[in-house]
């Protein structure tokens, strides 16, 4: 399906991630991906930090406004899995 329309994504920062390393800290990056996997982009890895400022904006492309579903989810670099924290 062609995209019909173009979602400007800013990723500012995260705040409180957890300590995931083994010294206490988090290199962290972030994704945004539709839920349907269509286009995946990604931040800069920030090392040894639990709240990271990117300020990076990226263009995605939209195939269907109504249906998709925008995923941020935020990973440590060294451990290559998805930092989750409790709110």
């Amino acid at each position: 399906m062609p995209a019909v329309g173009v979602l400007r994504v800013t990723i500012i920062s995260a705040s409180g991630l957890p300590k995931t390393d083994l010294y206490g800290s988090c290199d962290p990056y972030c994704t945004a991906s539709f839920e349907d996997g269509f286009v995946t982009v990604k931040t800069e890895v920030k090392k040894n930090t639990l709240n990271p400022t990117w300020n990076e904006t990226f263009l995605l492309p939209v195939q269907n406004p109504t249906a998709q579903v925008l995923k941020l989810v935020t990973y440590d670099w060294n451990n290559l899995r998805a930092v989750r924290h409790a709110p």
